[in-house]
């Protein structure tokens, strides 16, 4: 089993993190659990893309 290639994701974990600062910091908790789970679902379904591709390129 090859290991992943870290070294081109780095920079879209890096956007992805900065993406996150507004949900983790919002004020209301209602609010910022629904926000908190479609930043989930989506990351979710990022990662899952990334990793096809890099198995794609592979």
């Amino acid at each position: 089993m090859r290991s992943l290639p870290l070294g081109r994701s780095r920079p879209r974990l890096a956007a992805w993190l900065l993406l996150m600062i507004p949900y983790s910091t919002s004020s209301s908790t209602s609010d910022n659990r629904s926000r908190l789970s479609v930043a989930v679902r989506h990351s979710a379904s990022c990662l899952s893309l990334s990793i096809q591709l890099t198995l794609i390129a592979s």
